[in-house]
């Protein structure tokens, strides 16, 4: 028998989720990109009660999708929030309408975040992209927009 992990148990039990419903808000103070310090992370150490990290992703804690659903032609989704330091290739198929979506299960107001997108500089470089929220998964605000124009230099 293998002894079941925080994230084994029902959604209501964790901590990082309890704390939330206690405090009405939990503030997230950024220091450089990666740190221990943002959501992502928080979620992953289950409100930092646990010393060892795991993808929010993979604890199915959080949902992540895309326009090419389960399967990319690059990549697996659970990448997408990987703190590995090498780069993972994770992107969608080349269309300008593909998207990723990271479903938190919270009601979240960023004020800063972090987005590595490719090993190479080539055409899998991201170059524009916006940044939206939603409640329901339906209806969608924009939060940021980002557009670069030419070509990326390393």
């Amino acid at each position: 028998n293998v002894a079941k992990q925080w994230y084994d148990y029902d959604r209501s039990t964790f901590k990082y989720i309890r704390e939330i419903k206690e405090t009405g808000s939990v503030n997230f103070k950024y220091s450089s990109d990666f740190d221990e310090n943002g959501i992502i992370y928080w979620i992953g150490t289950n409100g930092k009660t646990c010393k060892e990290w795991k993808n929010p992703s993979s604890i199915k804690s959080v949902v992540v999708s895309s326009s090419d659903g389960r399967s990319l032609p690059y990549g697996c989704l659970d990448d997408v929030l990987s703190r590995n330091s090498a780069a993972r290739n994770v992107h969608t198929s080349d269309d300008k309408n593909g998207w990723i979506s990271v479903d938190l299960a919270l009601w979240v107001i960023p004020s800063r975040y972090t987005l590595r997108h490719s090993r190479g500089f080539g055409r899998s470089a991201l170059r524009n992209w916006l940044f939206q929220v939603s409640k329901d998964s339906k209806a969608w605000k924009q939060w940021y927009q980002r557009r670069v124009r030419g070509l990326i230099e390393r």
